[in-house]
């Protein structure tokens, strides 16, 4: 086994003894704000892990999701940067925030403090001299103003800047650095790798997963793309159904049990490939709503749990994916 991809095995391993999942931790005294693990720090060459973690995914031993955003400043990287509202005229964060009051008798809008209360304690209107009762019958409260106290200049939307602890560089807030961050969690794929010692290297192993029908995620969703590709140009309709075992005590071998069965209920030119780790896709190629409906009969089992995807050509796929996933996770309330 070659160097590399004994260090690739070592980071599934860490991941694995971590639950499975690696989410950031955030570290100030990290050079990129953040780790993965606590003891990433004695490995912190970060290019080389960040490479690692990329080939991981784009060869679907791990499965990346969103985390969090990560700002950093412009001028040098820096991610220690301190984001506050200012002035819009002098940029001083030496500012307050005023309510504001609308009379409605004369439709006067001002700060609450001109609102003087009398004798009795009731506020009068420093325009018409009217007192003001009831909040929603003479007056209401539309928002606030902000108040510089260096410049005393008068704004209703004060600026962001972002001042860098590291360079003293002020930026404004839209043009800070803006870094997604994300989280990792082993796939099937992966699980398997770690079982075996080794990663699926051989021919036959680059489009299917280790003893199954299942197609790896990446080559599975080029496939689709391509599927949405034909039907756009050429008008040739596709069925596709994301399908999830009812059973998820053991999820790795549910779902190869579901596939399977699956399989051998396939035309030739059908088929089933990895969404994640818990969802299956199946795409029915050359088949119009009716029959998609017809196989979805013939394929899909009681003990397993389905929706129909329709592509919208103009719609990017992953993200239509994402919200059917989401709309299978409420199966047993919806049906």
């Amino acid at each position: 086994m070659s160097i590399d991809n004994e260090r690739l095995l070592a980071i599934l391993h860490r991941i694995q003894q971590n639950g499975g999942e690696w989410s950031p931790i955030w570290t100030p005294c990290s050079s990129r704000g953040y780790v993965y693990e606590t003891n990433t720090e004695s490995m912190e060459n970060n290019d080389v892990l960040t490479r690692d973690l990329q080939y991981l995914v784009q060869n679907d031993y791990l499965e990346k999701s969103f985390a969090d955003i990560l700002t950093g400043c412009p001028a040098c990287g820096s991610h220690h940067v301190n984001v506050r509202e200012v002035c819009i005229s002098c940029k001083s964060a030496h500012i307050e925030e005023i309510p504001l009051i609308h009379h409605f008798r004369c439709g006067y809008v001002g700060p609450i403090h001109l609102f003087e209360r009398d004798e009795k304690g009731a506020r009068r209107c420093p325009k018409c001299e009217g007192k003001l009762e009831h909040l929603g019958t003479d007056h209401d409260l539309p928002g606030n103003n902000y108040n510089c106290l260096d410049c005393n200049a008068s704004f209703q939307v004060p600026d962001v800047e972002a001042l860098c602890l590291s360079c003293q560089k002020r930026s404004q807030g839209i043009n800070l650095l803006r870094e997604e961050v994300h989280k990792y969690r082993i796939s099937s794929l992966g699980f398997s790798a770690l079982h075996r010692g080794r990663f699926f290297e051989a021919d036959h192993e680059q489009f299917y997963e280790a003893g199954t029908q299942i197609i790896r995620h990446n080559l599975f969703m080029q496939l689709l793309e391509d599927e949405k590709n034909r039907q756009q140009r050429y008008g040739i309709h596709f069925g596709l159904l994301l399908v999830q075992p009812v059973d998820m005590t053991d999820p790795l071998l549910s779902i190869k049990m579901m596939a399977e069965r699956v399989a051998q209920k396939m035309r030739s030119t059908d088929r089933i490939g990895r969404l994640d780790r818990e969802h299956l896709l199946i795409v029915l190629t050359s088949c119009d709503p009716s029959a998609v409906a017809v196989a979805r009969t013939r394929l899909i089992d009681n003990d397993m749990r389905v929706l129909n995807i329709e592509i919208s050509p103009g719609e990017n796929i992953q993200e239509q994916l994402d919200i059917a996933r989401t709309q299978l996770k409420n199966y047993d309330r919806l049906s």
